[in-house]
């Protein structure tokens, strides 16, 4: 059973016949990810809120352990957040690669960036351009274990040019 106390802002849980309090939302985390055994070596995340409080919570519990988390940054931000200035900026961070899916968010933090960091910045779009292929041809393959298909005499009306 899980219990959020909104009074005291804590998490309870009670586990294997025992209680468990944690203070907060990343303890839980880190306890269930401990529980679990997931492997933390490499996690994907795409928010500087909690999702980053628990990689740097997984590199304080565990500073010599080798982390190669990546970012993906989705947001716009006239400067660069605290927190990415913070991985960008800390040789020792969990977090190895930022990837940027908007194209000027991409330019503008690039610009904005002074110092050296062993953080690889990557851009990433959304949709890519695709190649047309001259072979295609209109035609459709159906495949069934019956020769009763339903409704076949409307989809080859609704369907002239195949």
């Amino acid at each position: 059973m899980i219990l959020i106390n909104h009074i005291t802002q804590t998490i309870q849980l009670n586990y294997k016949k025992k209680q468990y309090v944690f203070e907060t939302y990343t303890d839980f985390i880190i306890f269930y990810l401990e529980e679990s055994k997931s492997n933390t070596r490499e996690i994907f995340y795409n928010s500087l809120g909690r999702p980053f409080f628990i990689t740097e919570a997984l590199k304080a519990k565990k500073p010599n352990k080798a982390y190669n988390h990546t970012l993906f940054w989705q947001e716009e931000s006239a400067e660069i957040p605290g927190n990415m200035r913070m991985i960008l900026s800390d040789k020792a961070a969990p977090t190895k690669r930022i990837v940027i899916q908007n194209r000027e968010e991409y330019i503008r933090i690039q610009q904005q960036i002074n110092e050296q960091t062993s953080v690889q910045i990557e851009y990433l779009g959304y949709l890519y351009n695709l190649r047309a292929r001259k072979s295609i041809n209109k035609s459709i393959l159906i495949l069934t274990n019956s020769d009763q298909i339903a409704q076949l005499n409307q989809l080859l009306d609704a369907l002239p040019n195949y």
